[in-house]
């Protein structure tokens, strides 16, 4: 991204929040001064460059992170960091490091281990062209503002055309004042940027780690899965993907964003995991702690055991009972042999701790993980959050989710938990991050909590636009520590690992599958919900983590027999129509056709790799499939192999179709 010279004098008009710090000891210890959020709603001037990177802590980054930078020039890092060049910041930067030899278009090398990052503003300029489409584009070419979630992206992002048709989009950051007061430090951006009229204060809400229930009133949710079953069709899913050439060593990268862990103890590595119930080999070691994980330095420290003030129990024990569902509970336990091993395993977990065992969220979370994911791996990430910001209070907040969405992962977001007679609509009530998911946001998927029934829970929230999926969430079994005792706990904290589970699977069949093919995968593999339930989420529809695992064939169920499904190749597809339209829908096009009653949805999208909105299908009377079977799944049966042919098959015998993954284009 070029830099952001000749930009006209005072062109930034900044926003400035200042977060008010509660009397809790984990923010008290960040820093002596408040967290300050400040965001350029324009291009930076020099001075507000210079200001800031003078007036405020550098920027934080892990061990791990730091090591991503010695393959970057400086300008790539601080494009990372800045959104953009700008000459007043780098020149701060050369001055933050003057024994190093830095020069433009060389990669930083060894120096990156010592490398000082200033602080600084997001400020970027970009083509309308090149912005993504659910940041609501058509917003800002001066369409009406609506009261939804995409002109309210616009807003939080900032993104605004200057006189010169330039467009500059920009993100909350939270800066900690270092020589002088918060309130000296706001005085001071102001002043540099000569725009004193233009700032406004706010006090910024905090943001709560979503907590499961432990006295929630609902029968225990159905299991996602039989373990035995189970078992043969992963084994049967890896041939499959195997004998289609397809490539191999898929791993998941997931990051579980809680309030820590206490799955292992704060001692050295070969001790750490006696006799605990997490396998060691799903858990990388850091320098720096047993278990890799921390945000910043003294930051976040993963493991709570290292805090003597902490004991387990379903609060501060609550990251470990999310991290025990994401890596499939005390169900898959016994299915861990499959294909474990201490060399190549097929996940690997990483505990970002951002409440200290508690339900409160430490200041600059949001700023802190954009960077750990930023220059973390990038391959198959999978980004388990159970966080919530109230975005009606500080709609600005949702910026910061705009900004961290944009990096390559596959973000599993929790609904949220509310009172059964209360507004639980996440999009009417801007709750954050979750209302990002469902048709928002494509690489985001938010989850609401099902009962036994497979409704909705009483507590859930849920969103017919912003959540994708439902999961079991009503006394979900997980460990609380490293003893083996199993607590059940409730709410969509233990309904969004399940998801994130079911999408490790799928992405440790290839490396080819990135984030949206793994979402699209999940909803398009989904059972549909019944009517009432459904029609609060997206997608209408639960987690079903078997037809997931096949997402290089097509799948086809009968309406007769809907726990046994075929694979092989849907080769036409006849008279199918979305019933506010009169054009028939493409065979490429179409990720999913589910039956309901006599009806059928229709989920498109295939060719944008994207899932959209489903529409109620319109079937004509000889409406009619032809599909070559190659293989069959049954309950209570192994999988197997099958050669019967093309076979022409009217809709009215069909209950459901779901397509493969669609080839992609190679990346250069």
């Amino acid at each position: 991204m070029p830099g952001l010279n000749g930009s006209p004098r005072g062109a930034l008009a900044a926003a400035l929040m200042i977060f008010l710090t509660p009397a809790a000891s984990a923010q008290e210890r960040l820093a002596d001064a408040p967290i300050v959020y400040l965001r350029a709603t324009t291009s930076v001037s020099a001075r507000v460059d210079e200001y800031v990177a003078r007036h405020a802590r550098p920027v934080q980054l892990s061990a791990a992170a730091m090591d991503q930078l010695s393959a970057m020039t400086p300008d790539e890092v601080i494009t990372q960091v800045c959104g953009s060049v700008r000459e007043g910041y780098y020149a701060a930067f050369l001055a933050a490091n003057p024994g190093l030899a830095l020069a433009r278009g060389r990669v930083i090398g060894d120096a990156a281990h010592t490398l000082v990052l200033p602080a600084c503003l997001y400020a970027g300029r970009v083509d309308a062209e090149g912005l993504p489409q659910e940041i609501g584009a058509e917003a800002l070419a001066g369409a009406s503002r609506r009261s939804n979630l995409i002109v309210s992206a616009v807003r939080g992002v900032g993104s605004l055309l200057t006189g010169n048709s330039t467009l500059y989009a920009s993100a909350v950051v939270a800066l900690a004042p270092l020589d002088v007061s918060s309130e000296e430090f706001l005085e001071g951006v102001a002043a540099a940027a000569r725009q004193d009229e233009d700032v406004r204060v706010q006090p910024l809400p905090l943001g709560r780690i979503v907590v499961s229930l432990a006295d929630a009133n609902c029968e225990t949710s159905r299991a996602v899965f039989d373990p035995a079953f189970f078992r043969e069709n992963y084994r049967f899913a890896r041939l499959r993907a195997r004998a289609q050439g397809r490539e191999e060593h898929g791993r998941a990268h997931v990051y579980v964003v809680d309030n820590g862990f206490f799955g292992a103890r704060n001692v050295d590595w070969e001790h750490a995991f006696e006799d605990s119930p997490f396998p060691p080999y799903l858990f990388r070691p850091s320098p720096l702690t047993v278990v890799e994980g921390e945000l910043a330095p003294g930051r976040g420290a993963p493991l709570n055991y290292a805090n003597p003030d902490l004991s387990p129990n379903p609060i501060s024990g609550h990251g470990t009972h999310v991290a025990g569902l994401a890596i499939g509970g005390p169900q898959f336990a016994e299915l861990r042999d499959l294909y474990d091993n201490d060399i190549s395993p097929w996940m690997s977990v990483t505990i970002l701790n951002v409440g200290d065992g508690g339900e409160t969220i430490e200041p600059s979370t949001q700023s802190d993980l954009q960077n750990a994911l930023e220059f973390g791996p990038s391959q198959q990430r999978i980004v388990n959050l159970s966080l919530s910001f109230d975005g009606a209070a500080l709609e600005d907040m949702g910026s910061l989710y705009v900004r961290l969405f944009r990096t390559d992962a596959l973000f599993v977001v929790a609904a949220g938990n509310s009172a059964p007679d209360a507004q639980r609509d996440v999009s009417s009530m801007a709750t954050y991050p979750a209302a990002f998911g469902g048709l928002v946001t494509p690489n985001v998927m938010t989850v609401a909590a099902l009962d036994a029934r497979d409704r909705l829970a009483e507590f859930s929230n849920f969103g017919a636009r912003g959540v994708d999926i439902g999961a079991p969430g009503c006394r979900v079994p997980s460990w609380l520590d490293n003893s083996g005792a199993v607590t059940p706990l409730s709410g969509t904290s233990a309904a969004a690992p399940a998801v994130t589970f079911a999408a490790a699977l799928v992405s440790s069949l290839s490396s080819e599958l990135d984030a949206r093919a793994v979402k699209a995968r999940l909803i398009a593999g989904g059972d549909l919900l019944e009517t009432e339930t459904g029609a609060r989420l997206a997608y209408r529809i639960k987690l079903n983590l078997l037809k997931p695992l096949f997402p290089f064939d097509d799948l086809i169920a009968f309406s007769d027999a809907p726990a046994v499904f075929f694979g092989g190749s849907v080769l036409r597809l006849e008279g199918v129509r979305c019933a506010d339209s009169p054009r028939p829908i493409a065979l490429r096009d179409l990720w999913a056709l589910k039956r309901e009653g006599e009806h059928f949805w229709a989920y498109r999208g295939r060719t944008t790799q994207a899932v959209s909105e489903p529409c109620l299908a319109s079937v004509d009377a000889n409406a009619r499939l032809v599909f070559r079977e190659e293989f069959r799944v049954s309950e209570g049966a192994p999988p197997a192999s099958t050669r019967n042919g093309d076979v022409s098959i009217g809709l009215d015998q069909l209950g459901e179709i779901v397509m493969r993954d669609p080839p992609r284009e190679p990346s250069h």
